[in-house]
Order: structure tokens, then sequence, then C-alpha cells
């Protein structure tokens, strides 16, 4: 039974927690790439040693239950690179690039930028995350789908925005 405290989604019984859990289950079939492999919070011990290890390796101060979901984007599975979705952002590490945090609560909006040549072939895409301080992060896309990945970020950020206080 949920407490008084708990947010509760007007219109669909679910807390805020609940409904940012539904959103990421949406899409998380189609964020990733064929080769790549999902590692669940609430899935089995192999899953949740697979977070463990990653949270473990950068020293990232968070407990299991913070998370929801990783997905390995090494090689040989390592844990050492790929993305870390809980329940207030995406923990992300690149390769060859420093680990970094994209808060929810910060994000502004996602796009895909796309270019194409005279010939009409794709020729570079990247994703743009517009934080609210105004600047700007490009995420790395190696192992995701774009497209799915913006659209996940722009639903949980409009999403949140309802939590928002409004002003007067």
């Amino acid at each position: 039974m949920r407490g008084m405290d708990d947010n509760i989604t007007p219109g669909s019984g679910l807390t805020k927690e609940e409904k940012l859990q539904s959103i990421f289950e949406k899409y998380s079939d189609m964020l990733k790439a064929k080769s790549q492999r999902w590692y669940f919070a609430t899935g089995s011990k192999w899953d949740k040693r697979k977070i463990e290890r990653f949270l473990k390796y950068f020293c990232i101060p968070m407990k299991l239950d913070d998370t929801v979901a990783f997905l390995d984007t090494t090689i040989f599975k390592s844990s050492k690179e790929g993305l870390l979705f809980t329940k207030e952002g995406i923990v992300v590490k690149e390769p060859l690039n420093k680990l970094y945090y994209l808060k929810y609560s910060k994000i502004k909006d996602a796009e895909l930028e796309e270019e194409y040549n005279d010939a009409g072939y794709l020729t570079d895409s990247k994703i743009i995350i517009h934080l609210k301080d105004e600047t700007e992060r490009i995420v790395f896309d190696y192992y995701i789908r774009k497209h799915f990945f913006v659209d996940y970020i722009n639903e949980v950020v409009k999403f949140l925005a309802s939590y928002e206080p409004k002003h007067v």
C-alpha cells in the first residue's frame, strides 16, 4: 500500500517512480542495438552484479535500488562503459571519455541533429541534450537507436515538468 506522501500521477493511479519506470519499459527494447543486452535492477542475480560492478568500478555513490537498468556497451561485457538508467537520470560512460550524469530535472529537451551529403546520404548524426542552464551535451550514440533515445528523454522531461511548481 502506498504512503500518503507518494506522488500519484493524476488519472493513472501510478506513483511518480512507477510512471517513470513505465516510460522506460515502453522504450527499452527500442533503445538498444540488437547486439546489446539490458541488465535490470529487478532482474536476476547476474543482472544485479553487472550493475553493482559498474557502480563499484566508477565509485558511484548510488545503491542498486536507485537504478533501473544498465546497458553494457563493451565488447567483452566488462561493465566499464555504457548507460546506467537511474530513477533520477542517466549515468553515461563513453569510450575514451569521462563519466557524466544527465539528471532528468536539469534537462530541457533532446534533439537529433542529422547531416546529409549532396547525394542524400546520412553523413553525421548526433544526439544533443539541451540543459536548463542553456548548455548542451552531445551524447554518444554508438550502441543506441538515436530517435528512440531522443523520444524517451523528451517524454520523461515532459512528464517531470508536470511535477514542477507552477510560477504565478
